[in-house]
This record gives C-alpha cells, sequence and structure tokens, in this order.
C-alpha cells in the first residue's frame, strides 16, 4: 500500500503515487496548539458561499470576490485574500446582476459590488490563514495535516516501527550562523495527526505518513520580519522552496523523505477498485470523488490517501484491494447457494422415502398403517371374494 496525491481533470481522476512516509512519535510536547485553515471544500462553506445566478434573486447583490462558472458564483472571500491590479480587471461598475440574463452565463473570476461584477484576468490569492505560532520560546516543530497545522514545543521525534529518534531538539536546535545562534524549527507534511495526553503538561503527537521534514531557521517562517508567527501560505512556500529541501531532516531519505525523492509514478488514474465502478446503488461514487478530486488547484491542500498499484503499470491505481475480503464475500456466494442446493436435494430425498401414493390416490406416510395380525399385532379382516359372489355383481347390474 502506497499513498496518492489527487489531480483532477473533466470526468476523471488521477494520482502522483510516493512510497509512504515515516510514522511518529513527537514526545514530552508542550504548547500544543491546533488551527484549522478556512477552505472551500468544506461543505458548510459550500452551501452558504454559493449562489446560483440562473436562479431569481441570487445574484442581485453580490458583494466581495466570487470565482463562477456558468453561472455558478462561489465567495472566496472567507477563505482567500486576493489582489490584482486595476488594468487587469474590466472598466468599472462592470456588468449589472440585477437583471437576471446579465449573468446566467458568468465565467472566471469576479469582484463584486452591490450586483455590479468586474470580471478579472489576472490576479493573485493567498489563504487566509495567519497567526500560526511558528517559532519563539513555545514552538520547534509545525506540522501541516490537510488543512490544519499544529504547533508544539518538543523534544524529540521517533520512527514508531524502528524506534530510532531522528530528530532530538538538544542536538538540532542551536546552530551557529555567521556568528550568530538561530533556534532552528522542524516543519513536516503528514496525513494524519492524532495528539495523545500524557499528563496535564506534556503531551505525545502521533503523526503517520510524514514527508518533506526539513529543519530551518524560525526567521524563515516569520509572516513579518521579526514576526514569531507564519501563514499557510508562506509554511507551503518554505516546504516548496530549494532551500527547504537542502535543509532537509534526512539527507539519504530515510526518514520524513521529500516527495520528489520517493515517487513512484507522476501520472496514474485513480479507480475506486480494480473495475472502476460499484453497484450500492447509495452515490458511492460521488462521495468517493469529492473527497479524493480535491486537487489543491483552489490553493487548498491536495488529498493525500492511501492507495494500492502494480509495480509494472502505472496505468491506474486502485483505492480498495483486500484479497482477503474478496475471498469471504466469494465463499460466502459460493457456499449460500450450495447449502439451498443440499438442503433442496435433501428434501427432495426424504419426501420420496416417507412419502406414498395409495390406490385411491391418497398421500400416506409410509410405514403409518396396521399391519397383518402377528406376535402381540391386530388382525386385519380379510375379505375373501368367490366365484359366486361376482355372478351376484353381474346379476345386479344386469
Amino acid at each position: 500500500m502506497h499513498t496518492g496525491d489527487a489531480m483532477l481533470l473533466p470526468s476523471l481522476s488521477f494520482t502522483s503515487v510516493r512510497s509512504n512516509g515515516t510514522t511518529l512519535d513527537l514526545e514530552d510536547c508542550e504548547s500544543v496548539s491546533t488551527r484549522e485553515c478556512p477552505s472551500l471544500d468544506d461543505e458548510e462553506d459550500r452551501a452558504a458561499n454559493v449562489r446560483n445566478c440562473k436562479e431569481d434573486h441570487q445574484c442581485t447583490r453580490l458583494e466581495r470576490m466570487f470565482s463562477c462558472e456558468d453561472g455558478l458564483c462561489r465567495n472566496i472571500t472567507g477563505a482567500h485574500a486576493c489582489t490584482y491590479s486595476e488594468e487587469d480587471a474590466s472598466p468599472a461598475p462592470g456588468v449589472s446582476c440585477a437583471k437576471k440574463r446579465n449573468c446566467v452565463e458568468l465565467t472566471g473570476m469576479f469582484d463584486c459590488r452591490r450586483g455590479r461584477c468586474r470580471r478579472v484576468e489576472r490576479w493573485s490569492c493567498e489563504r487566509r490563514c495567519s497567526g500560526i505560532p511558528s517559532s519563539g520560546r513555545d514552538v520547534n516543530v509545525v506540522l501541516l495535516s490537510g488543512d490544519d497545522v499544529y504547533s508544539a514545543r518538543c523534544a524529540r521525534a521517533v520512527d514508531r516501527a524502528t524506534g530510532e529518534t531522528v530528530w532530538d531538539y538538544e542536538r538540532s536546535s542551536l546552530k551557529e550562523e555567521e556568528g550568530e545562534e538561530e533556534e532552528k524549527v522542524l516543519v513536516a507534511h503528514c496525513t494524519d495527526v492524532e495528539i495523545k495526553a500524557e499528563d496535564s503538561w506534556t503531551k505525545t503527537i502521533g503523526a503517520s505518513d510524514c514527508v518533506n521534514g526539513t529543519v530551518v531557521p524560525g526567521s524563515w517562517l516569520s509572516e513579518s520580519e521579526g514576526a514569531r508567527t507564519t501563514n499557510l501560505t508562506r509554511l507551503t512556500s518554505v516546504l516548496a522552496s530549494r532551500g527547504g529541501y537542502l535543509r532537509r531532516l534526512d539527507l539519504h531519505n530515510d526518514a520524513l523523505p521529500f516527495e520528489q525523492d520517493v515517487r513512484i509514478f507522476n501520472f496514474s488514474r485513480l479507480m475506486i477498485n480494480s473495475e472502476g465502478c460499484v453497484n450500492t446503488l447509495t452515490f458511492e461514487c460521488n462521495a468517493f470523488y469529492a473527497f479524493h478530486g480535491r486537487d489543491g488547484r483552489n490553493r487548498t491542500s491536495p488529498a493525500r490517501f492511501p492507495c494500492h498499484y502494480a509495480p509494472h503499470d502505472g496505468a491506474f491505481v486502485v483505492r480498495r484491494y483486500d484479497p482477503e475480503r474478496t475471498k469471504r464475500i466469494f465463499l460466502g456466494f459460493f457456499m449460500i447457494p450450495a447449502c439451498v442446493l443440499i438442503v433442496s436435494c435433501g428434501s427432495l430425498f426424504l419426501c420420496s422415502r416417507i412419502l406414498n401414493i395409495d390406490n385411491a390416490g391418497h398421500m400416506v406416510f409410509r410405514g403409518c398403517g396396521r399391519r397383518g395380525s402377528g406376535d402381540g399385532g391386530e388382525k386385519k379382516d380379510v375379505v375373501k371374494l368367490t366365484t359366486d359372489d361376482y355372478d351376484d355383481e353381474e346379476e345386479d347390474q344386469l
């Protein structure tokens, strides 16, 4: 089982495949904080901020930045801060959505004020997720997990599989650079993070599938000069930068490797199973692609999930592959009809042995009638007809 990162194309989902990252236990952690960044993929956000301009009075008073596609407009202001220059936007005041016919086919990025929308050709957006603790006395570890950011001050990071300490704060936190000592921060991207309380003061942070581990000066993460906080855009840019790669935690990629060093396939089709379909009639595929199709194109974190692949065939990967479960299902579908067949045939054979049809056409159980005289048995009256009796019957019929 390996990990995939989603990419979405029209009507299909594709993924890049890499080896699994490191499962860590960050021990003796203090000042643990969690920041959940707003996302356009949230169901609540989607329901509250989407306007359908094909319906009456939905877009007559649009306000702020909207991303529109064929008249379906989403307010992105809550999750993104966008800027643009005047020459990159259509002339003011823009198209008026007071008349529905003007906006039923809106497509692109629009800056709207009281229902008048200007089309923006080029823009720059950043995620609205700032004020994340990133340096100072209380922080030496920052973990990204989806749209959540975890900050803490921990003593060490231990590889759960081997028990080896892959990072120790006392050994790696201080380093002379240009005559000054600067505190370093461990930054990594993990698929799942769990906080486990040890006592009222310290906690253990369990993190699975961690990659892109780098140790950088705290000043690299500052969202402004001298600040001890950062934002999501700054964090992701440091992880994607050359400087972050050069300062990676393990140069041999044994612990917290960078994704580009453990990538197996760059482009593979993602399917729910080897058949590419399910027939449970519960819209299962819609929910599957709603999550696994998150590719990060709207500046959100791409979906990361375990998947199964064939080493010599990168054409597709599957999310569900359980041979033991397949064997159990096959055995069930074989045993149930076989048992029904055996019971049916046994019932028919038993009926043929214990039931009998007498000369009068009655169905009787064999062995239930009275037997002839014997030891202790009852005698049956036997009537013998003579030739005279037959002659008398013939005369009566005449």
